[in-house]
């Protein structure tokens, strides 16, 4: 049978005995508070969520079972040196799981940043094509006829006109088209 000796637990086995400080006691009840709730933290993380939503949910429900739980527990013993953020920043596993998404976070901003820059870049490939097909009439006029210099003006403005408005509906149907691919 179990004897106690100021801070000590003393447990009689054949041929000995086994000595623990007590606190033991108090471990071994906070360990089972908290493997006895961790389904229910870890019932919080939802597949299709967002990861950060998900990290938030879990820290909010962390800080909940940590504070209605195991600080209550820990203070109904008379420990008071300890705070919630010991449980939380303190344990390693929580501080991968931060880690890790925010690495992920960084990653897929930088996925989107790249992809926009990639969009953006075909796009302005697509509209120094379509302004490359804007040549006028396609050949030059030398007259000393001010009436020919003045038809010739006229057709190139109106050759132009007609380029760029096609080039602009080639560049918006390239545009759409690379919108379409890039989603």
């Amino acid at each position: 049978m179990m004897e106690q000796r100021g801070d000590l637990l003393i447990f009689p086995y054949p041929g000995g005995q086994i000595t623990f400080h007590q606190d033991l006691k108090v471990y071994f009840s906070v360990r089972n508070i908290i493997y006895g709730c961790s389904s229910e933290l870890l019932g919080s993380l939802s597949v299709n969520s967002e990861p950060q939503k998900n990290l938030d949910r879990l820290t909010q429900s962390l800080i909940r079972f940590i504070r209605g739980k195991i600080l209550s527990s820990l203070h109904e013993r008379k420990i008071y040196n300890v705070v919630d953020d010991d449980f939380v920043m303190g344990n390693p596993a929580y501080v991968e799981i931060f880690s890790n998404t925010q690495d992920f976070q960084r990653r897929k901003e930088n996925a989107i940043t790249q992809s926009a820059y990639e969009v953006q870049a075909k796009k302005d490939r697509a509209y120094n094509e379509a302004q490359s097909t804007i040549t006028g009439l396609g050949y030059t006029l030398y007259s000393n006829s001010i009436v020919d210099h003045a038809i010739y003006a006229s057709k190139s403005e109106e050759a132009i006109k007609k380029q760029a408005w096609k080039a602009q509906q080639r560049y918006f149907k390239a545009a759409q088209e690379i919108e379409t691919a890039g989603k």
